[in-house]
């Protein structure tokens, strides 16, 4: 097992290993801590929420895990804090669409798959959009050069 991703998030920190996740939870004065470490194959899903304006500029992360227990599973109670854990980058140092890639292929296993012999299509013509609120309303789509 190894450490492939490691964040420091004010006093808590987050360690994703070649097997498992690994929350540090420090609390009060720092004399309590709690360590939660959920293994790869338990999660379900994760999303991410990348940082906004002035007001807003810190980065999210959720997982989602399949860690199902008593309280959580009954009916009508809310969910447990083990079926899901936050992550709150708080800064635009992280890369969230390389962490993003990084579980996703924990998630769904490495991409394999060629780039699509469509994706090159619009390559090098000018994006100039329609100008027009109707067309966007309309849902105008269409391909645009990725670079």
């Amino acid at each position: 097992e190894k450490v492939e991703l490691a964040f420091k998030c004010g006093r808590d920190s987050f360690i994703m290993t070649s097997h498992r996740v690994l929350k540090i939870d420090v609390q009060g004065l720092g004399r309590k801590v709690e360590y939660l470490s959920i293994l790869w194959a338990a999660l379900r899903g994760f999303g991410i929420e990348t940082a906004g304006n002035i007001i807003d500029r810190d980065s999210e992360l959720t997982l989602f895990f399949n860690l199902p227990d008593s309280e959580s599973a009954a009916e009508g109670s809310p969910r447990n804090s083990k079926t899901r854990m936050g992550i709150d980058f708080r800064s635009t140092n992280v890369d969230i669409f390389a962490v993003n890639r990084f579980i996703s292929d924990k998630l769904l296993g490495p991409d394999t798959v060629a780039a699509s012999q469509y994706g090159g299509a619009m390559a090098g013509q000018q994006d100039t959009g329609s100008g027009s609120l109707l067309a966007w309303l309309g849902d105008d789509n269409r391909l645009v050069d990725a670079n």
